[in-house]
């Protein structure tokens, strides 16, 4: 029988209305606890994101976005890409001055308009690490920056503005004190702001770096509501902190995180960290960026460790994806980079396999499966994904039985499910609205993302 545990809500933020139908999802394949009653060696695959080329300035020669932060749907199908440029160190008396900047976007890939829109205060130390979130709640937008502290340690200051163009302090005293590694997410379910806030851990390195050998970067979560008042969760990992474990190198680091609702659940980028022992007492190189999983963007879960997820890309990516047409965009600097939509992670299988999905509540719209039935040469060639289409107890319903809906070649992210009767008619599921369900797959040589939905039909 199939539990009666449907999937949870799904939560689309950022999408912009365009002409380009959006997809939400109904499930996502993403770990092993996405799949139930398996046959056969199943595998758990995630995907590095690719380079695009560099986004086209439309004629803005005197566009400067060094990090682009988060971008913000317009009513007219577009966004507004925010990020800051920085000014050359002593500029202004400052270390790191720097300028808040927006660009807009309507593919991702091209500016229409580019706008400065606030600059740093002078005779301030400021860092480079710096971020944007937009309060859901009440439509703001905080600029989150760090500067030097009293000679010792680091400080977040924070700028704020209701219409994007006009930005002022939050408050002219520092939000707290720690790290300056972070990354900033507004989170749907509990309606608050999570900074992903690199902190230092008492430790005994092997190699000590600029921050000596007796601390190791780990992180912390600290939650807002306004982006004024913070708390640090301790119910986080071991004693409130996020840190490696037995499975990594002994002097791995978590140096900073960007997180993102993804279908419901929560995706990071997580830069890692290695001191050198070449270089003792200075900064070490960046490891690697691994992507994370969580359910409640609090516990997380590391399934794909080893894959550099940020692929070619020569530094961590600061914002969440903009959802254009069938891709998430980033960009970096002034570099696009993409997957397709719901393509950050798949269960495959080369030989034959199969597994029940999650129990779903069938939607009102057809079910479309995002997948890859892998191209070989001919001699090679085997790709097949079978689906059956279950009741509440397990049990194939009248007319979906597996070997009515095939897919023998195809890469794409909206496969439609349908099943085919022998004098050809096809029926999509939707007789079923509102019951509780759940997809059977028998797969081989193929990879499985996601079972979607047109938005307006879930």
């Amino acid at each position: 029988m199939i539990a009666a545990v449907l999937t949870s809500a799904v939560f689309l933020f950022g999408a912009p209305e365009g002409a380009d139908a959006r997809v939400s999802p109904v499930l996502l394949f993403l770990t092993a606890d996405d799949v139930r009653d398996v046959e056969g060696h199943l595998t758990y695959e995630a995907n590095a994101i690719r380079q695009q080329g560099n986004v086209d300035r439309g004629g803005h020669d005197n566009w400067r976005l060094d990090r682009p932060f988060l971008a913000v749907p317009t009513e007219d199908g577009a966004y507004w890409v925010y990020g800051e440029h920085f000014g050359a160190a002593g500029e202004r008396d400052q270390e790191h001055p720097w300028v808040i900047v927006r660009g807009k976007t309507r593919d991702g890939k091209s500016l229409e308009t580019f706008e400065e829109l606030y600059a740093s205060a002078p005779k301030t130390r400021w860092l480079i690490e710096a971020g944007v979130v937009r309060n859901e709640a009440t439509g703001e937008l905080l600029f989150f920056k760090w500067a030097r502290y009293d000679g010792k340690s680091h400080a977040l200051w924070g700028f704020r503005s209701q219409d994007g163009v006009v930005w002022d302090y939050v408050k002219q005293a520092p939000l707290y004190t720690d790290h300056d590694g972070f990354g900033t997410m507004w989170e749907p379910r509990s309606g608050r702001i999570l900074n992903y806030q690199g902190t230092m851990q008492p430790f005994k390195k092997k190699f000590p770096d600029n921050v000596g050998g007796e601390q190791r970067r780990v992180l912390s979560i600290r939650s807002s509501t306004d982006g004024v008042n913070w708390s640090r969760l301790e119910d986080v990992g071991e004693g409130g902190l996020i840190v490696p474990d037995e499975r990594d190198p002994e002097e791995l680091e978590f140096y900073r995180m960007m997180a993102f609702p993804y279908g419901g659940r929560y995706i990071a980028a997580v830069d890692l960290y290695t001191p050198s022992r070449l270089t003792p007492y200075e900064h070490g190189p960046h490891y690697m960026t691994e992507w994370w999983v969580s359910d409640d963007a609090v516990n997380w879960q590391r399934p794909w460790r080893g894959l550099e997820a940020q692929g070619a890309c020569p530094y961590v990516m600061k914002m969440p994806p903009m959802w254009i047409g069938r891709e998430m965009l980033w960009w970096v600097g002034t570099t696009v980079y993409a997957l397709p939509e719901y393509r950050i992670a798949s269960v495959g299988c080369r030989a034959n396999g199969a597994f029940t999905t999650t129990p779903f509540r069938m939607p009102r719209g057809p079910l479309l499966l995002n997948a890859d039935l892998q191209k070989r040469i001919s001699f090679y060639q085997g790709s097949y994904i079978m689906a059956a289409l279950l009741d509440e107890n397990g049990d194939v319903l009248p007319g979906y039985a597996a070997e009515r809906c095939l897919f023998r070649e195809g890469d794409d992210t909206r496969l439609p499910l349908v099943w085919r009767d022998e004098d050809g008619e096809t029926r999509d599921g939707t007789a079923y609205a509102g019951r509780t369900v759940a997809l059977r797959f028998y797969f081989a040589d193929a990879r499985l993302y996601a079972v979607t939905t047109p938005t307006d039909t879930n």
